[in-house]
């Protein structure tokens, strides 16, 4: 096993966290080899260990916990929290996370998925063991099942089979029992789907039985798959195995929509449609199986709900529709998106061009760009012809300002664009031309916040921007919302997220520092949660803290604020290892 592998093996989940499933483990660089530690936020232990010795666990204090054993091969059950591992002695030990034994003296322990039942084994053979410790059937199986809710198959060594019935819980509410029941077994109302092997590879035949299970239909002549089954509108799009032709069935199995049809849609469309091929034709049905409309088209794809259109794909490319199912534009298209929702403006491709179309305006732009970008919720949005940039409207296509950039990015709540004017150097004692890059900053309409300057602008956190005019001892912060300006000189700064160092070790939250409030503590972000995470002192040690909640007792000597995909660098015991997540155990 390689060293990566090894500190791999220690789990630690870290439970009372307002997300419920958060789990860490820290992970030591090369630097600290022989340890792997972690900790617990509900008993605030700390397991250490080495690969000679095994590992022990110990509380804040570096007390010694569980009699002052040290085990090996540490395996955690989420469901209860509790913990399996190898004494010294190499016996097999069951605990929990609060410091109980639960049970000894077993080979292995295995717990069957969302019980309370935990399979052991000793000496080769089998039983069964409760969560709480209790031993619910003494080993003595040779081989044993799990036939179903709460009843065991077992084999014993003379060859004499048992059934045992055992009280289960499975951590399921009601509702979500009910919920699984009607998707598993199709539970429709008062009807119960049963089925049949089909012809064909994934269908099979269908037909209802009531709920005393008299049957009403016979799965002998409709066949289809679970991706046909609409439990919302409880229908199923099915076909007839007398005609291989299409149509639906209702929850009773009545004939909603004959089967006359070639293909029928997978989904609704604007919850009152389905979309249909027959001979070639697209056809719009009704729920009640009355043609609405009919067309040439090419495929299922052909009909796309939208709230104020509907698109349809000829025979030349893709046409804009409206609701009365008449074209809107006179052109066909090779693509037609709306990339906002609700769709009040559409994107259009037209002989490799980009344009736009306003339902709310009526206003069509023209396909003319080699490119569009958003952010498209923005009232302006960036359009690129060659080597120009521009910002338009995309409701009334009108160019704020009007006039094109050689760049044009979206930082923060505002535009940076760029233009190159030419200008002029001495050089020998003769005046030589040059050309200069010159920034501006514009807002969401369009209008100057900040024109004709030398350096570019990031943006940080807010309403913060910054600018580093002479490298990374010399900085610029912004507010242009509210005109504050801040400039640092002579300290080298560095960013994260929202917490800003100056030097080595100097710390602020970045909002503090720059509007000039009390000092706080600095805070870790996770970007990838979403979740702040705060350090905490007690006793001269750090630990970290959530919403007043607390993930890791106060054992650290160190921590470094700087938040990175491998997670936060903290000091124990005089060696740094790395504090990290990693993703949820699904259940």
């Amino acid at each position: 096993m390689n060293l990566r592998t090894h500190f791999l093996a220690l789990f630690l989940v870290l439970p009372g966290l307002l997300s419920a499933q958060l789990d860490w483990l820290v992970e030591p660089t090369l630097e600290t080899p022989d340890f792997h530690y972690g900790l617990t936020a509900q008993s605030g232990w700390v397991l250490v260990g080495d690969r000679t010795s095994g590992v022990t666990i110990q509380n804040a204090r570096g007390e010694v916990q569980l009699d002052g054993r040290s085990f090996r091969q540490l395996q955690y059950m989420p469901q209860n929290e509790t913990w399996t591992g190898l004494d010294a002695e190499g016996n097999r030990v069951l605990f929990t996370s609060d410091g109980r034994f639960l049970s000894e003296g077993y080979d292995q322990f295995n717990r069957y998925y969302r019980t309370n039942v935990i399979l052991v084994q000793r000496d080769e053979l089998f039983g069964l063991l409760d969560t709480d410790g209790t031993e619910i059937c003494p080993p003595r199986y040779t081989d044993m099942r799990r036939l179903g809710r709460g009843r065991y198959w077992g084999r014993r060594p003379n060859g004499q089979m048992d059934t045992l019935r055992v009280k289960e819980t499975d951590g399921r509410t009601a509702e979500e029992r009910a919920s699984a029941l009607r998707i598993n077994s199709g539970q429709i109302r008062d009807r119960i789907m049963i089925s049949a092997p089909g012809k064909k590879r994934n269908h099979r035949y269908w037909g209802w039985t009531s709920m005393d299970r008299d049957t009403l239909l016979a799965p002998n002549r409709y066949y289809s798959n679970y991706n046909n089954m609409l439990y919302a509108q409880q229908v199923m799009i099915a076909t007839d195995s007398h005609n291989d032709k299409v149509g639906v069935l209702n929850h009773e199995g009545t004939v909603l929509i004959p089967f006359q049809y070639d293909e029928i849609a997978y989904s609704l469309i604007d919850q009152r449609y389905f979309s249909a091929v027959q001979d070639g034709e697209l056809v719009l049905l009704g729920l009640n199986g009355k043609e609405v409309w009919r067309g040439q088209g090419e495929s299922l794809t052909s009909m796309l709900h939208l709230p104020y259109a509907r698109f349809s794909l000829s025979e030349g490319g893709v046409q804009l529709w409206g609701m009365d199912f008449t074209p809107i534009l006179p052109d066909t298209f090779q693509e037609v998106w709306s990339p906002v929702s609700p769709n009040t403006w559409f994107i259009l491709k037209k002989n490799g061009r980009y344009g736009t179309f306003s339902h709310a305006s009526g206003h069509y732009e023209v396909p003319k760009y080699d490119r569009i970008r958003g952010p498209y919720l923005a009232p302006r949005i960036i359009g690129q012809r060659r080597d120009s940039f521009w910002l338009f409207d995309p409701q009334t296509g009108t160019c704020t300002p009007d006039r094109p950039f050689r760049s044009l990015k979206r930082i923060g709540q505002l535009y940076q664009a760029t233009e190159v004017r030419l200008d002029s150097t001495l050089q020998g004692g003769v005046m030589r031309p040059r050309s200069k890059q010159v920034f501006y900053l514009l807002d969401t309409l369009g209008r100057e916040v900040r024109g004709a300057y030398d350096y570019p602008t990031t943006h940080l956190h807010g309403n913060v921007y910054l600018e580093r005019p002479g490298g990374q001892d010399s900085v610029i912060l912004h507010d242009f919302d509210r005109g504050i300006h801040r400039t640092i000189v002579g300290r080298e700064a560095t960013f994260y997220e929202n917490v800003v160092r100056l030097g080595d070790s100097t710390y602020y939250y970045l909002d503090d520092f720059f509007y000039g409030k009390a000092e706080r503590e600095f805070t870790f972000l996770d970007t990838k949660k979403g979740e702040a995470l705060k350090r905490y002192g007690e006793g001269g040690k750090y630990g970290l803290v959530r919403d007043g909640v607390r993930l890791t007792a106060a054992v650290f000597d160190e921590i470094d604020p700087k938040w990175s995909d491998r997670g936060i660098r903290v000091r124990y015991r005089g060696k740094w290892g790395v504090l990290r997540p990693f993703p949820d155990k699904k259940e």
